[in-house]
C-alpha cells in the first residue's frame, strides 16, 4: 500500500491515526448512518467498538494501540515482546 501526501500549509505532519473493525452498537448494520455525529474529533468515537493505533505523536515519541469498548473507555492494549 502507498500514499502520496502534498502538503499544501506551513504546518507539518506529525502522526497517522488509525481505527479499524470498527462497529457502532447504536447502528450496527451501518457504520455511515447519516444519525451518527462523527465529526473528527477523537471524542466523537467514543461510542464506537473499535481498534486505534496511533504513531508518531507529541514530536514521534508516542506510539499507541487502544481498544474502544463502545462504551466510552479506551484501555491502552499491551503487548508482551518477548511472546511468541
Amino acid at each position: 500500500m502507498c500514499f502520496q501526501i502534498q502538503v499544501a500549509s506551513p504546518g507539518r505532519i506529525s502522526d497517522i491515526n488509525m481505527f479499524w473493525m470498527a462497529r457502532d452498537p447504536r447502528s450496527p448494520n451501518n457504520l455511515f448512518d447519516s444519525s451518527h455525529s462523527r465529526d473528527g474529533s477523537f471524542s466523537s468515537y467514543n461510542l464506537l467498538e473499535t481498534y486505534y493505533a496511533s504513531i508518531g505523536g507529541n514530536d514521534n515519541t508516542t506510539t499507541r494501540f487502544r481498544r474502544y469498548d463502545g462504551l466510552g473507555n479506551r484501555p491502552t492494549v499491551h503487548f508482551d515482546p518477548n511472546m511468541t
